[in-house]
């Protein structure tokens, strides 16, 4: 269940991509599988991190990683 403003991103969600723990990535302008190692598991766009957010990998790019909510907001981590 969200909390605060719905119009605005949800900051338990920024935290929770601050926090992921990514140890590797897979990923170049041509690459057609990007995949990153996020906490120990192997993770392409479009898959589901947390299920109660609706939090989903949407991008990988070697330098940055992009998730976005059910609500559509979009967070981004830095690698």
């Amino acid at each position: 269940m969200p909390c605060g403003n719905p119009n605005a991103p949800d900051p338990r969600l920024d935290a929770l991509v601050t926090a992921l723990r990514v140890t590797g990535v897979k990923a170049a302008a041509d690459d057609p599988e990007p995949r990153a190692l996020i906490d120990n598991r192997v993770c392409k766009p479009g898959e589901l991190l947390d299920r109660s957010s609706g939090l989903r990998l949407t991008k990988i790019t070697p330098h940055l990683l992009t998730f976005t909510d059910a609500n559509g907001f979009v967070y981004r981590k830095s690698l």
